[in-house]
């Protein structure tokens, strides 16, 4: 099946909009009698056509302005709520890998550098590359140190959020009553 040419989706676009002049109008209407492809893509663009041209949107009413801004006082987002349950088993499991990390960290395990470097071997590197990959140590107890802070401080957020504040709030609520 032949396909349409940028000439012919040219043409029908400035026959849908109307632009071609009586002589042109004339003859691309005769070559579109002839040519079922073209008729089909002239039957689809004018759907697109009077779909883009049709009045589909409906104008707000007078007061949707003044609707809105008087709603959105009352608008309040939506609060962020752990479970309780949730809240313990998280704390619970920042505890244990704090733990452990302070265990491996004075049992002497991070105590020597740990090198990381390309798990092939080097040689076939040096072949593909022409030259190694680069290598560099980290101090064990530094990595293990910036691992037991972070999970402290996660941990005290978890605690705060989870555990002290709806605690804290039940007993505000109750002392107000």
């Amino acid at each position: 099946m032949k396909q349409l040419t940028q000439k012919d989706l040219d043409d029908l676009a400035r026959y849908i909009d109307d632009e071609l002049g009586l002589g042109e109008r004339e003859a691309f209407e005769q070559r579109l009698r002839g040519n079922a492809l073209l008729q089909e893509k002239l039957s689809s663009l004018m759907d697109v056509h009077r779909l883009l041209n049709s009045p589909s949107l409906q104008p707000p009413s007078r007061n949707f302005t003044q609707r809105v801004m008087e709603n959105l006082d009352h608008y309040s987002p939506p609060a962020i709520s752990f479970s309780i349950r949730n809240g313990i088993f998280l704390l619970a499991g920042v505890l244990i890998v704090g733990v452990l990390a302070l265990y491996l960290a004075g049992s002497g395990v991070f105590d020597g550098p740990i090198t990381f470097s390309s798990p092939v071997d080097p040689s076939v590197t040096e072949k593909i590359l022409h030259r190694s990959l680069p290598k560099f140590s980290l101090d064990g107890k530094v990595l293990v140190n910036a691992i037991v802070l972070l999970n402290l401080a996660l941990g005290w957020v978890v605690l705060d959020r989870t555990i002290l504040r709806p605690w804290f709030r039940r007993r505000e609520m109750a002392m107000n009553n």
